[in-house]
């Protein structure tokens, strides 16, 4: 499951403790612990700056000159993103358990009962965490990857179904001109089949065989136009408040699938809401520590759809990126 050597970055400024460390860790049989050790944060940063992925794993003192061992984490995670961090200190079990819990530590180590067993339980219980949500991860790729392969093949099947329900829509159209009774049922067929391709093309969107039509817009103009033709939409009782960003912003989006976007949203907020529905925008800027996030470096426009409901059952919030997963009755949005 692990590798058969882990790359370990050990942060203490104690020469004993570093070595006693060492020590510990060659007492392992597998997998075996490569250990490269920094007294002080500038001397890592210079090292993590050229490589950011070259650890598996950061054990961090808890005290280390002026700095501790949560703003040394800190520091790691602004330049490398998301890591694996224990930490390691002399103080009681009960105080480092709650340190590990409020500075996003995955494990931590007792200096006072070290040993290469409990080394290999701890940093066991961190690489089997990575693993999990690693695993978990190219699940829920996989999941949409069949997903979308299985929309393609369908969109495709039915937009030659589609194609051949026009034609012969449009032979009878001109048969039937002196017939409106026919004509209008005719037209009515044709405007459900105008719908059954908008359908297909969302479809077709989501396995990515359909091309986008990208523009550039001033995204904050287009939501309040948006919302300004849409209002039939929300409850008499809920009241809608937009607080665009005061930034000029200019984003390239296909404006179909962004007002789809923003109805989705939306339509969710309003059946969730307790009578009151807030769209704000802004603008980020990310760097390198965001990198986990799997965007390039840069400017972001950032929209966030909030509503004052109960919010999700925690029961039910790791499934609410599943797919298929929805606690809605029949006929009410997915979620």
């Amino acid at each position: 499951m692990f590798s058969d050597e882990i790359s370990v970055c050990l942060i203490e400024d104690d020469d004993e403790d570093a070595i006693l460390f060492r020590e510990y860790l060659e007492e392992i049989p597998f997998p075996k612990y490569k250990v490269t050790r920094f007294k002080d944060f500038p001397s890592l940063f210079v090292d993590i700056e050229r490589k950011p992925s070259k650890y598996t794993i950061y054990v961090v003192d808890h005290f280390l000159g002026l700095q501790t061992g949560f703003e040394i984490l800190n520091e790691i995670r602004k330049v490398v993103g998301s890591v694996s961090a224990v930490l390691i200190s002399g103080i009681s079990k009960e105080e480092i358990e709650r340190i590990t819990s409020e500075g996003g530590f995955q494990g931590y180590l007792e200096k006072k009962n070290l040993s290469a067993f409990t080394l290999a339980k701890t940093f066991f219980e961190v690489l089997k965490e990575k693993e999990d949500l690693r695993s978990e991860t190219d699940i829920f790729l996989l999941k949409m990857e069949i997903i979308s392969q299985f929309s393609g093949g369908v969109a495709h099947d039915f937009n030659n179904i589609l194609n051949i329900i026009v034609a012969n829509l449009d032979i009878l159209e001109m048969k039937c001109k002196d017939q409106p009774e026919v004509l209008n049922r005719i037209q009515s067929a044709q405007n459900a089949v105008l719908r059954g391709a908008e359908v297909n093309k969302k479809l077709l969107n989501f396995s990515r065989k359909q091309s986008l039509h990208p523009e550039i817009i001033n995204p904050n103009l287009f939501i309040a136009d948006f919302l300004e033709k849409s209002k039939n939409i929300f409850s008499e009782n809920v009241q809608l408040v937009f607080n665009p960003g005061s930034q000029e912003v200019f984003c390239k989006v296909d404006q179909t699938e962004f007002a789809n976007c923003i109805m989705n949203l939306l339509q969710n907020a309003n059946e969730a809401s307790g009578g009151k529905i807030l769209i704000e925008t802004d603008t980020i800027v990310l760097n390198s520590k965001n990198k986990s996030l799997g965007l390039k470096e840069g400017n972001y426009f950032l929209l966030r759809v909030a509503d004052n409901g109960k919010g999700i059952d925690l029961s039910i919030a790791d499934r609410i990126f599943e797919p298929f997963f929805t606690t809605k009755q029949k006929g009410k949005i997915l979620g």
